[in-house]
């Protein structure tokens, strides 16, 4: 079941899965295509033991839009899943997360720690900045060997960039000179495809009204502030699935998370990047099946 559910007074565009199994809130990524991937490539694999519920953020794709002046504020966010996880008649639920979605996943559970039984994190993004930089240093590599001057000029632009749209806009220039588009660095040609054939069957609005979105996030400085003394504060499990391709995600975030979270295991993706589930749908599903049917047993 889909459609659109009034949530705090505003229409919420939310993929409803089969009631009766285990209650599993997927937080999307900032803000991308909402949840068109898991409701086309995903959905079908949670029909027999999961409820799933994934819904698209205000402002996000299907998702009513942001006011003109409006802020983009991550606890507009967490409130609006509290509400939906009430309407819904749910004690706690699992939480799943793509990207930036654990940020708001970790934020979540600081501020309603007994709504959530258990999170799962595929490829974890804690911050605006950390994802573009990834992608601009490895963009600099590939410039280093053809052009040292070059190199050297972007890299001293990257250390006075601050926000996130410089360093889209820096990932751009150096995208031309490289004529290697940035997308294809972090996504495999599986999910270029996916992701496009969805996207297609769209109205190109929908992604405007994303990018708008996506743009108000850039200036939201709680993005930009470390979390991870909110990690320390995480008492239920915690499933990480990485891909050891995915430039945007440093290892240090994961071995911080891993130090930081005591019931934490991590589960390694080889031949993936950034999108997990689209990439190894079937490997992804077995691996968080399996993970939340051990810690429930």
């Amino acid at each position: 079941m889909l459609g659109y559910y009034s949530i705090n007074d505003r229409k919420m565009y939310i993929y409803i899965g089969e009631k009766g199994g285990i209650p599993i809130l997927y937080i999307h990524g900032a803000p991308g295509i909402g949840v068109l991937d898991m409701e086309y490539y995903q959905s079908d694999y949670f029909k027999k033991d999961y409820f799933l519920i994934a819904p698209e953020q205000i402002g996000v794709w299907r998702s009513q839009k942001l006011f003109e002046d409006e802020e983009y504020n991550i606890n507009t966010i967490i409130e609006d899943y509290e509400t939906l996880r009430k309407e819904l008649k749910i004690e706690k639920w699992i939480v799943l997360c793509h990207c930036m979605g654990a940020r708001i996943a970790i934020e979540y559970y600081n501020k309603y720690p007994k709504a959530i039984i258990m999170m799962l994190f595929e490829n974890p993004v804690l911050d605006s900045l950390s994802p573009f930089k990834s992608i601009i240093k490895l963009q600099l590599s590939l410039i280093k060997k053809i052009d040292q001057e070059q190199y050297k000029h972007y890299w001293a632009q990257l250390a006075d960039i601050c926000t996130p749209l410089q360093l889209e806009a820096l990932c751009a220039k150096i995208e031309k000179i490289t004529s290697i588009k940035a997308n294809n660095l972090i996504m495999s040609t599986t999910t270029v495809k996916k992701l496009s054939n969805i996207k297609n069957m769209f109205d190109i609005d929908l992604f405007m009204r994303s990018r708008e979105t996506e743009i108000k996030m850039s200036h939201c400085q709680q993005l930009y502030e470390s979390i991870y003394h909110m990690l320390d504060n995480i008492n239920i499990p915690l499933f990480i699935m990485y891909s050891k391709k995915d430039i945007t995600i440093p290892s240090c975030v994961i071995e911080e998370i891993k130090k930081r979270v005591r019931m934490c295991e991590i589960q390694e993706f080889e031949n993936c990047k950034h999108w997990i589930h689209l990439d190894d749908e079937q490997g992804y599903f077995r691996a968080l099946d399996n993970f939340i049917k051990e810690k429930l047993k």
